[in-house]
């Protein structure tokens, strides 16, 4: 509907209700400027999103690598979500590398475990760079692990992306989908992972 008219039906190739947001939002604004229904249609079929949204990475031994730039409780929250709802049935690994400037203070502390509570198995990385952020100020992983286990999350520190590869590539099984977050390179994880997965058993 728009402007209590109804329009259509409008498809969009991409998951998460955010997305599905941002799309009606767009699509408002382009009707209000005069595209037809039909363009908008056609122009949302076609968008694929940009890179390190919920970007396929690859697929290896049955295993699903996704990239995402969510680094706030409530943007890894919502991509949880959508990810979770496009693998229905698949179990779910959020890999999180605290690396922004917000993320690896303890501004979020409190706010982050919930956000992961959608995912099957989690794993907190080291802060990237810890001492450019004050000993007081930092993010405490390990805090932050032990308060979403007592929410039942089945989640893990593991500091070393090299050792995060690893646990994974032991631990992981067909169709799971492995969907990592971070703001940075988190040191070339996603082809480490996709490499080691080659191997696996």
């Amino acid at each position: 509907f728009h402007c209590g008219v109804k329009v259509g039906r409008f498809v969009l190739p991409m998951v998460g209700r955010h997305n599905a947001l941002n799309s009606v939002a767009v699509s408002a604004v382009a009707l209000n400027l005069g595209l037809t229904a039909d363009e908008v249609r056609v122009a949302l079929q076609g968008f694929r999103g940009i890179k390190r949204r919920q970007e396929i990475v690859g697929e290896q031994n049955g295993v699903v690598v996704i990239d995402a730039f969510a680094h706030h409780p409530t943007a890894i929250h919502l991509t949880l979500e959508g990810v979770k709802a496009a693998y229905p049935g698949s179990r779910l690994w959020a890999i999180f590398e605290p690396r922004s400037a917000t993320s690896r203070r303890n501004v979020f502390q409190d706010s982050f475990p919930a956000g992961f509570r959608l995912a099957d198995k989690v794993i907190i990385a080291g802060l990237f760079a810890p001492e450019k952020i004050k000993q007081a100020d930092r993010l405490d992983p390990e805090k932050m692990v032990n308060e979403m286990r007592g929410l039942g999350v089945d989640a893990s520190y593991i500091a070393e992306v090299d050792d995060i590869v690893e646990f994974i590539a032991v631990n992981s099984r067909p169709r799971d989908v492995v969907l990592i977050m971070s703001s940075g390179g988190f040191s070339g994880i996603h082809q480490k992972l996709l490499r080691r997965l080659a191997f696996a058993p």
